[in-house]
């Protein structure tokens, strides 16, 4: 159940921790339990911020309804790279940092009459028209850019730009019917290419994944609200675990950000991003959203970046008791916490350790040999890998157990010392002569 709470300092909210408000004073949107949100950066009333885009250095560039391009670099802070374009719509930046705008106007309901769609790149803080592209859906791998074009995806290099070359189809010789509204272009980290096309009229949308050696591949089919949708762009892209996610900008509904596993089932990832605009739109969703590829997603309303982070995983392992005789049992217990396996190491040759380990348990071990042990577990996430390691002695039992009866108790002990005690202090008399 979202709670709307009266404006207040930013917090960290997860599905675990009361629930919060941002700076604007509405609802923090919810995340699963491993992750956290925060609100990142407050854009401005209204600002309706759409594109994003990490550049190589980790900044986060913004385009936003008032026709800025904003960059930031830390959380609360940003600068104004350039406000002169009208419409911007996507940015992409390129692996050597230059920045590419996408302007669309018929993504803005005051756009009377629309000017063409055109694509221009900030070079020092000033926009130059380029040629890349005349479509909302911008995107950048490497130092090509890709844009759709008509009912198809084009692309052209930074090379090719600069010495006047002509972008190419990269779909038609696969895909030669077209697509429908080429929107929410996007890359995974082994270069497969995820877009959406839409038919506005139809009210349906569909994703595909091309990686560039046969056909598109359709992985999933979006239903939206035409009405609702009429002037708000999908948002596509890989994000946590090789899931991909994509924005839910429809109304009504309470801003879904979802995610599926490629030819799985949409499901809701989070909610929480549905913001008025104005008079205008009693509701707008997700806008866009950019992932590091590691464990940062940003994700863009009509007011803010919000900034959603994995929590990185960890471990604890021990050891009961840490220091035993062969043939002892040795109980070793862990748990882990964000972690999606566990992976065991080290410990006594054959004593079945090693090898994939629940992320949480415990296993009693027979030790055979004398020795020090260190037993290991490494458990992981997507991304990162936390480990604990215990060490465990093994020594001979003691001679005295060893034997029948037992130990020697301390009156038999105590005896035992008297009698070596008097046997030292024995002299012998010397003989008389007789």
């Amino acid at each position: 159940m979202r709670r709307i709470l009266i404006a207040c300092s930013k917090c960290i909210f997860t599905m675990s921790a009361f629930l919060c408000c941002s700076v604007a004073g509405y609802a923090m949107p919810t995340v699963p339990a491993g992750y956290v949100v925060e609100e990142y950066l407050y854009v401005g009333d209204r600002a309706l911020a759409k594109g994003l885009a990490i550049a190589p250095d980790g900044s986060l560039y913004i385009a936003d309804s008032r026709g800025r391009i904003l960059r930031s670099t830390a959380a609360g802070s940003f600068s104004v790279v350039n406000d002169t374009i009208p419409y911007p719509v996507g940015v992409a930046v390129t692996s050597s940092g230059r920045v590419f705008v996408a302007s669309d106007p018929y993504n803005w309901p005051n756009a009377t009459p629309p000017p063409p769609n055109a694509c221009y790149e900030i070079v020092g803080g000033v926009a130059q028209e380029s040629r890349c592209g005349e479509s909302a859906a911008i995107a950048a791998k490497g130092d090509e850019i890709y844009f759709g074009c008509g009912r198809s995806i084009c692309r052209i290099s930074t090379a090719d730009l600069d010495a006047g070359g002509a972008a190419s189809d990269v779909l038609a010789e696969h895909n030669p019917s077209g697509f429908l509204g080429i929107e929410g272009i996007s890359f995974d980290s082994d270069g497969t290419m995820y877009f959406i096309s839409r038919d506005r009229a139809r009210g349906d949308a569909a994703v595909y994944a091309y990686d560039f050696r046969g056909p598109a591949t359709h992985v999933a089919i979006l239903r939206f609200d035409v009405g609702c949708m009429r002037y708000s762009y999908l948002f596509t892209g890989p994000g946590f675990d090789g899931r991909l996610l994509f924005t839910d900008p429809s109304c009504p509904g309470p801003g879904y950000l979802y995610s599926m596993h490629v030819l799985g089932s949409p499901e809701v990832f989070a909610e929480g991003f549905a913001r008025p605009l104005g008079n205008l739109f009693p509701y707008l969703g997700p806008q866009g959203i950019a992932f590091d590829g590691v464990n940062t997603l940003f994700v863009a309303d009509v007011y803010a970046i919000w900034r959603i982070t994995r929590l990185p995983p960890s471990v604890s392992l021990s050891a009961s008791p840490d220091r035993a005789t062969v043939g002892q049992t040795v109980t070793l217990t862990w748990s882990s916490a964000n972690a999606l396996s566990c992976t065991a190491s080290g410990g006594a040759p054959s004593d079945g350790w090693a090898g994939p380990q629940p992320t949480i348990g415990h296993v009693a071990l027979t030790t055979a040999a004398v020795g020090t042990y260190t037993y290991l577990l490494v458990c992981s996430s997507a991304a990162e890998d936390a480990q604990a390691q215990v060490i465990v002695t093994v020594s001979r039992p003691s001679k005295s157990s060893s034997h029948g009866g037992g130990a020697v108790g301390p009156l038999v002990l105590a005896l035992m010392v008297v009698g070596a005690a008097l046997r030292c202090n024995v002299r012998r008399r010397p003989l008389r002569p007789t």
